[in-house]
């Protein structure tokens, strides 16, 4: 049975995908409000993020502060799109929408449906990522330091504390290298494997591994 936060993680991307079913369909409507598209929208970003946070086992408090969603997102160093920050101009909507406000600007609707569907999708890929066992995405700061980087569900495939680890990445075989967890001691964040620069070098930007358990060890894939 999945661990508790990835059974929320994926109540929430289903939730997120429902208001993003309901906007696409209400967006092209002349006759139904901006303040009725740009809450869906909205939602669908605001779910989509704590989706990840769950993922993450990150508990967050009851908000529809998308800026600080965003925050605590980038403070796990989730490999989040830069822009994917864009989606901050949604975040007034659920505050017109809740409480009578008026916004006076009109909504971009093709945009707010453009940024919740990204929105949706990253989310998508880091909960599957956490489900089945994999690395983040791999970005070209991870290649220059000669690291990859775990998220917090695929740290129960590493020992719970700092030490020297092997692994097989891609069938070749890597003795002694740095594992961090990076447990906190105020917030955790994602652990690191420090494989080195000329193992890094193989890898590519924006993929992922897939993580297995191995006699003896771990394998990347």
């Amino acid at each position: 049975m999945p661990p508790p936060e990835l059974e929320e993680a994926r109540l929430l991307l289903r939730k997120a995908r429902e208001d993003l079913d309901a906007l696409t369909k209400l967006a092209p409507d002349g006759d139904t409000a901006d303040a009725i598209v740009g809450f869906h929208a909205q939602q669908a970003v605001e779910k989509a993020l704590k989706a990840v946070l769950a993922a993450f086992g990150e508990d967050f408090p009851w908000t529809h502060d998308l800026r600080y969603l965003l925050e605590r997102l980038t403070d796990l160093e989730a490999p989040m799109p830069s822009s994917l920050h864009e989606v901050r101009v949604l975040a007034p909507w659920a505050v017109e929408f809740r409480y009578g406000e008026t916004i006076e600007d009109p909504l971009d609707r093709e945009g707010a449906v453009a940024l919740a569907k990204r929105a949706a999708e990253w989310a998508e890929s880091q909960v599957e990522a956490a489900t089945q066992g994999k690395t983040q995405r791999v970005t070209a700061k991870d290649i220059a330091a000669g690291i990859v980087r775990i998220p917090q569900p695929g740290k129960r495939f590493f020992p719970d504390e700092q030490c020297r680890i092997s692994i097989t990445l891609r069938g070749v075989d890597l003795e002694d290298v740095r594992w961090d967890p990076r447990f906190g001691p105020d917030q955790e964040r994602s652990g690191v494997i420090g494989i080195g620069k000329e193992a890094a070098a193989e890898l590519a930007e924006e993929e992922v591994l897939r993580i297995t358990e191995i006699d003896g060890g771990v394998r990347l894939d």
